[in-house]
């Protein structure tokens, strides 16, 4: 039964609008995608299933995906974040220690591969302009600016969504 939900979970991610875009538009955003997913499958297999063969597949997907872009560096951080805090809550502090240090490692080693993405994330102007557009705007009214960007997410993300719904409820129903 959870292999047929992920299937059909898939299927509607698959018809997204942003998704499509991502795909029409021949970028790394798609491979990306692929390996950030990959990253968070293994590393919900090492939370629940505690093998190391999971915590190396974590590492190889992490570097993977450092390699592709530099988004995924935020990715990252965030499943490692929450991660260390489940990891907290549990009260496993050697697993969170262990997971924390392995992605420390994969970000080192992704440098040492390609020293110049220090450069390309630093100088990059899309980047910078994020971080200036996340202090200038979201810190100082940060308000106005979930009110103004929120209906801009939820197009650009959940656009075709509802249709995706329609979709799935008929499947049910058939």
């Amino acid at each position: 039964e959870g292999k047929e939900r992920a299937i059909v979970a898939t299927g509607i991610f698959a018809f997204t609008s942003n998704l499509v875009s991502l795909v029409i538009f021949i970028r790394m955003y798609i491979v990306l995608m692929l390996f950030s997913l990959w990253f968070l499958y293994y590393t919900c297999k090492y939370v629940f299933e505690n093998k190391y063969r999971n915590l190396i597949l974590c590492f190889i997907f992490s570097i993977l995906s450092f390699l592709t872009h530099y988004y995924s560096f935020i990715f990252v951080f965030f499943v490692t974040t929450s991660v260390g805090f489940v990891l907290i809550l549990d009260r496993k502090y050697l697993k969170m220690l262990v997971f924390s240090s392995v992605i420390l490692i994969g970000v080192l080693c992704s440098f040492c591969i390609y020293p110049n993405m220090i450069n390309t994330t630093i100088e990059s102007t899309r980047g910078l302009s994020f971080i200036e557009m996340i202090f200038s705007e979201f810190m100082n009214n940060s308000l106005l600016f979930l009110r103004e960007q929120a209906p801009l997410f939820y197009e650009t993300m959940f656009g075709s969504l509802s249709l995706m719904v329609l979709f799935f409820v008929i499947f049910l129903i058939v």
